[in-house]
This record gives C-alpha cells, structure tokens and sequence, in this order.
C-alpha cells in the first residue's frame, strides 16, 4: 500500500498514546484512500468511512479527557476543532452514502490540511502548554541555580 499521507517525527508529540492514536488515525485514512483503486471500492470505502469516524471520536475523546486532566487553557477551542473535524468526516461519508461524486485527490488534500494541520498546530499546542507548565512548576531558586549552572565554567584554568 502506497501511503498518501506518511507519518514523521514532527508529528510527534511525545505522549505515546495519543501518537500511537495518529499513527492509526493516518492508518485508516491512508487505507480508506487506497480503497478509491479497487473494483469494489464501494464496499470498502462504506467499511472504511465507519471505521474512521468511529476511531476519531474515540480519538477525540481521549484526547479531550487529556487536556482536562493537564488543565489544558485552550482546551474550549480545541473541542471546537475536533467538533468540526468530525462535521466534515460525517459529511464526506454522506456524500459517499448519496452517491455524489468524491475524487480521491479531495481527500488526500483534506485529510491531508485535516491531520497535519491539526496536528502540527492544534496539538502541538498541547506539547508547548506542558513544556511551559513544566517550567512554570520549577522553583524561581531552582531555575537560579540551574542558570548558574549552565553558566559555570568548570574547565580547568
């Protein structure tokens, strides 16, 4: 299977359960693209678009749990995102369902903007918000004396 969309470690986030939840995401959607070039496309893409919009709420859903648990401070816009994520999953399906007409460059492009857009800023955010708690959590003396540290010259004179 030739993947449309690759996952890299810019993607990473460093939390491994939600990463491992975007490697499958990518999974499926790369599957559910790779179903445009069977003869019963149909039947896999129905089987596929299911599969899909089930997983991205799951995904949605422990990734929201998440930010609750970290006191995430955009957590609010972040629900938006994933609210219409899911619109625009649902609504590809639909058209799926009613026979219109869906290219599969449509949806490389949009799963493509989808989830790396997403991903690289959305969630990214989530990392940047734990990096500056973690150091909002440091004591002031602590980041003193790890400043003076680092600036210590410790080379023999």
């Amino acid at each position: 299977m030739s993947e449309a969309i690759k996952w890299n470690d810019s993607l990473s986030l460093g939390l491994e359960v939600i990463d491992e939840q975007h490697k499958k995401l990518l999974k499926i959607v790369n599957e559910l693209i790779c179903c445009f070039d069977r003869d019963d496309r149909d039947h896999f893409l129905k089987i596929k678009f299911s599969e899909l919009r089930e997983y991205t709420v799951d995904h949605f859903h422990d990734e929201e749990d998440y930010m609750v648990k970290i006191q995430y401070d955009k957590i609010t816009e972040h629900k938006k995102q994933h609210d219409d994520l899911k619109k625009q999953v649902k609504s590809y399906q639909a058209s799926f369902f009613h026979h219109e007409s869906i290219t599969k460059d449509q949806l490389i492009e949009f799963f493509r903007n989808w989830l790396l857009e997403h991903i690289l800023d959305h969630d990214m955010s989530i990392k940047t918000f734990l990096v500056q708690k973690e150091e909002d959590d440091i004591p002031a003396d602590d980041k003193e004396k790890n400043s003076d540290d680092e600036t210590k010259d410790d080379s023999p004179k």
